[in-house]
């Protein structure tokens, strides 16, 4: 249905119209010609000849003019001579076409004059002119037309035969132009939707055709391929920082566990505001160096058969407390009793910090419930919690490094929670969701179902 909207067939169906119109107006002039001159000349010189003939009737009488019809068929040149004569009486006097109208009618007639001969036909159409007398006579005079007729009919078939043969292929011709294209576009299309979700490896494909289409995706590939080398540069700066300041980081910590042995918090301040900032500095650089081992493939993956029950069980033991002080709860809804393949301690990693996040930015008394199930080939966990409105906005941004809500400055994190989940997920080959729907967050962190053998 989309190939019926598109561009290219609508250009193909307007050539079409164009290629007709110029056909219309070739088959017209040709028309106009061959046809419609030539029968308005034989229209004149038929009413020519019924006057002359009208004349010989009114001055000469009946028997002059049925010599004289006689006379003009006998005539020999390029246009047969026709005519039929009925006398005030209605009794025929003269005439060699074998039928007529018996009643007058139009003044112009299109008659068919056939002519056997030794059992031979000779096709003949007689154009004539239908005159009638006070006195009740009749007379039609005529010529031969079967050329014109021909013609005329020859045309009319040609054009109908002509507009259908080109509107059909117009119209096949242009599906099969516009699914080429849109198979081409469409390959564009999933590769800037790639790049969008987040995979910077996303490439459109290039044949050897060296078109028009080729050259685009050539140039758009050498965009992605500089986009992509302008993002590893700046993960590298942000790793490297990382990596060179963890030593560092780790003796000034040290060294302020010793300040804070010999000079307690109650009665300096100032040393344990040092010591809160250093250890949080100290986990945003694990948080960045974590998240890069696990894009860059440093962190081998582990598989192992993980039933999604045990997982979900050893969370809520280790989240139960944290909630219970809250006022609040962690349940475990349905669980798939099958196992699967994957790197647990990753997931279980990715799984903490989702319930982590929705301890501190759910309701003030957690109300936060487990899931898993098996979906479209994925093991997918869900971690839904009651709390405040999140808007889309917070939503999409939410797996950006550093990134925090409005609402979030005054709870403790770094911003690095859901990238390294984001991460994960990615690692697996899987996916990472989040909406917020009738007050109820919930996040939605999948990889893919590898069974157990």
């Amino acid at each position: 249905m989309k190939y019926a909207r598109s561009f290219s067939l609508r250009l193909a169906l307007t050539y079409v119209g164009l290629f007709l119109l110029s056909v219309g107006l070739l088959v017209g002039s040709f028309y106009y010609v061959s046809v419609y001159r030539p029968h308005e000349a034989l229209k004149r010189q038929i009413r020519r000849e019924a006057l002359q003939l009208e004349q010989i009737y009114a001055v000469d009488g009946e028997a002059a003019l049925i010599t004289a019809l006689a006379s003009r068929a006998e005539e020999r040149g390029d246009r047969a001579a026709f005519h039929v004569f009925i006398g005030p009486d209605g009794d025929l006097k003269s005439a060699n076409i074998p039928t007529w109208p018996s009643e007058r009618g139009e003044q112009w007639l299109d008659l068919e004059a056939d002519i056997y001969t030794e059992g031979a036909e000779y096709d003949q159409h007689a154009f004539a002119l239908d005159v009638g007398f006070d006195n009740g006579a009749r007379l039609m005079v005529g010529r031969d037309a079967e050329d014109l007729e021909e013609l005329r009919e020859l045309l009319g078939n040609g054009m109908v035969w002509l507009v259908g043969s080109s509107l059909f292929l117009g119209l096949l011709g242009g599906g099969l132009i516009s699914r080429a294209i849109g198979v081409r576009l469409e390959q564009i299309s999933k590769a800037a939707i790639q790049v969008m979700e987040g995979d910077l490896a996303g490439r459109v494909p290039v044949d050897s055709s060296n078109d028009d289409f080729d050259r685009v995706s050539q140039t758009l590939n050498q965009m992605l391929d500089r986009i992509e080398d302008l993002f590893a540069s700046v993960r590298r700066v942000s790793d490297n920082v990382a990596h060179e300041l963890r030593t560092p980081l780790a003796r000034l910590l040290a060294d302020i566990e010793t300040l804070e042995a010999e000079y307690p918090s109650e009665t300096n301040p100032e040393v344990k505001r040092i010591g809160t900032e250093v250890r949080r500095l100290q986990k945003i650089f694990d948080g960045l160096l974590r998240i890069s081992r696990i894009e860059a493939g440093r962190h081998a993956l582990a598989f192992e058969p993980i039933a999604a029950a045990t997982l979900l069980e050893d969370l809520k033991e280790l989240y139960d407390p944290a909630a219970e002080e809250l006022g609040g709860r962690i349940r475990i809804e349905d669980v798939p009793s099958d196992q699967f393949r994957g790197d647990r301690d990753l997931l279980f990693q990715a799984l903490t910090n989702l319930i982590d996040n929705a301890i501190k930015y759910g309701a003030p008394e957690p109300d936060i419930s487990l899931s898993a199930c098996h979906k479209d080939g994925s093991a997918c966990f869900v971690v839904a919690n009651r709390g405040p409105e999140v808007s889309e906005h917070i939503l999409r941004r939410a797996s950006e490094r550093f990134f925090r809500g409005e609402n979030a400055s005054q709870k403790p994190g770094e911003g690095l929670g859901l990238p390294v989940v984001q991460a994960i997920a990615k690692a697996h080959d899987g996916s990472m969701e989040l909406s917020h729907a009738n007050g109820v967050t919930e996040a939605l962190f999948c990889v893919p179902w590898r069974p157990v053998s």
